[in-house]
């Protein structure tokens, strides 16, 4: 078995997913199959013995094809996310900051930055639309590779990637990398999702899944990855959706039903289906707790130096 590409612990088989099932499930989540230039790979989910992480073998990411016929989709880019909120709110205690996005896209969380004058804000990414349209917001980006990045001169303050570590193929060199462009006191804050996520308690998420996610992550994977990255490790994690409500959630769509159905529709169909509700209750009642409360669908990790 492949060793654990953050702590290098042995592994052990967690699930398979073949090429087919993958290119179903994306049909299935996407309401189309994906184009046949999309290459596909079988690929086992290992997890780590000593850390948890759950991770591809081979970690290979979706090729081009992928991402542009995934990113086609108005769904795919998020509108806003709880993080860039939580991180303007932090950045907005400091004094003067020289940030780096990586990963930055059309410059979502860029452009939310504006008001804080002390920031200078500047993003990397390697789509030349997203960048495009960024710059075209009067944004700092410019076309690069994270890799591009890491060989440069230049030092940060903060380093931030939302929703990017997930993607890569070798997160420790990520991170191990980022360090060496900070600042002396400066940090890295990425999110990812924390797996499994709560829709994962009914359905495979191809999105959290490969070739789209390579890791999945937890509490002590992620303690883990800034220990041995010799950082301080800190989180923040927003409140969770009430227990409820991801029991109702969990029996509508579990039935076929619709997610966005009126409050007396959604009520019919759990009276409807009282035994499904209940052990939609009981599983989503055992979901992982962190500080106490259960936990929610992503994680805002903060490293410091």
């Amino acid at each position: 078995m492949r060793l654990c590409p953050v702590c290098a612990g042995s592994s052990r088989l967690h699930a398979t997913y073949c090429a087919e099932r993958i290119r179903l499930l994306l049909a299935e989540d996407f309401g189309e199959a994906p184009p046949a230039c999309v290459s596909l790979a079988d690929y086992e989910m290992l997890e780590c013995e000593r850390c948890t992480l759950v991770f591809a073998d081979p970690m290979r990411p979706g090729d081009v094809p992928f991402y542009e016929w995934v990113s086609s989709f108005p769904a795919y880019h998020a509108e806003s996310r709880w993080e860039w909120g939580a991180m303007h709110h932090m950045l907005e205690q400091r004094k003067s900051v020289q940030l780096l996005e990586l990963g930055c896209g059309d410059g979502r969380f860029l452009a939310s930055l504006a008001d804080l004058k002390h920031v200078e804000a500047t993003g990397i990414d390697v789509s030349d639309a997203s960048i495009a349209r960024a710059r075209a917001l009067g944004l700092k980006a410019r076309l690069a590779a994270i890799n591009d990045i890491f060989g440069s001169n230049e030092r940060f303050d903060m380093i931030v990637m939302t929703h990017v570590l997930e993607h890569v193929e070798s997160p420790l060199f990520v991170i191990e990398s980022c360090k060496r462009l900070l600042h002396h006191g400066g940090e890295i804050m990425f999110s990812v999702p924390y797996s499994p996520t709560s829709r994962e308690y009914l359905r495979s998420d191809i999105m959290n899944l490969p070739p789209h996610h390579l890791t999945r992550w937890n509490m002590a994977s992620l303690r883990c990855l800034a220990e041995v990255s010799k950082l301080k490790f800190s989180y923040g994690m927003r409140k969770p959706k009430p227990l409820l409500n991801r029991a109702v959630r969990h029996t509508i769509e579990a039935i076929g039903g619709r997610e966005k159905a009126g409050h007396l529709q959604r009520l019919a169909i759990v009276l409807s289906h009282p035994g499904l509700f209940l052990r939609a209750v009981r599983l989503h009642g055992a979901r992982e707790k962190v500080d106490g409360r259960r936990a929610a669908d992503e994680i805002l990790v903060r490293l410091q130096s």
